[in-house]
């Protein structure tokens, strides 16, 4: 990612249905040249506030992405049926967009019930989306030191099921780890840190669909 391009990046756990769902996303990534001018600085940043029209926008994406990664995650347990061996599987795009992952409990877990999902979703030909509690960081500028990059318009959305606790740090997790090159992988990573410390956040919830 070089210049002023925009930034999409998701990364989606499932089971038999999905554990967590994060999003990191930005109007411009690139590799910091200068300082910022002064005032411009949000190395501590508390967040900011959306506008109505950021905010919908925000939601249609998120929605968009869920789509997206129960569609694959549908196609992935056709293949869990067809190759007994595999044990884990991580299924990735051309573009390194976004990704779905399932470690081997979440493999064992979806074998489990891998019979009465195939009957209640092949009408969707994706994987039902369960009723999801979302929180939403921004920050209109946002640096990241300790791998040189800057982010403008960036925001970090973090999705989990009702009822499954309330979202806190994605590190002790293992929500993040979006995909890319090396360098930017960190980059991406550093910028989640930085944004869940902030004190402003948005929490919604999402209804099954």
């Amino acid at each position: 990612m070089e210049g002023n391009d925009s930034l999409l990046k998701w990364k989606a756990r499932f089971g038999s249905e999905i554990k967590s769902f994060a999003i990191l996303s930005a109007t411009s990534f690139q590799k910091r040249v200068q300082p910022l001018p002064s005032g411009d600085d949000f190395s501590e940043n508390n967040g900011e506030v959306l506008t109505d029209g950021q905010l919908k926008l925000q939601i249609v994406l998120t929605i968009s992405c869920l789509l997206a990664a129960s569609a694959r995650h549908y196609l992935m347990k056709q293949v869990l049926e067809e190759h007994h061996a595999l044990e884990n599987i991580i299924a990735s795009d051309a573009c390194k967009q976004g990704k779905v992952c399932m470690g081997k409990d979440e493999v064992a877990e979806i074998r489990n019930s891998i019979k009465s999902m195939v009957a209640t979703d092949s009408s969707l030909e994706r994987t039902r989306v369960p009723d999801l509690s979302m929180r939403l960081w921004y920050a209109p500028v946002l640096e990241l030191p300790e791998n040189g990059y800057i982010m403008r318009g960036a925001t970090l959305v973090v999705l989990r099921p009702n009822g499954d606790g309330q979202i806190g740090n994605g590190r002790k997790s293992g929500l993040f780890g979006f995909d890319g090159e090396e360098c930017e992988r960190k980059a991406y990573s550093e910028a989640a840190r930085e944004m869940m410390k902030m004190k402003k956040s948005y929490l919604m919830t999402m209804e099954s669909f």
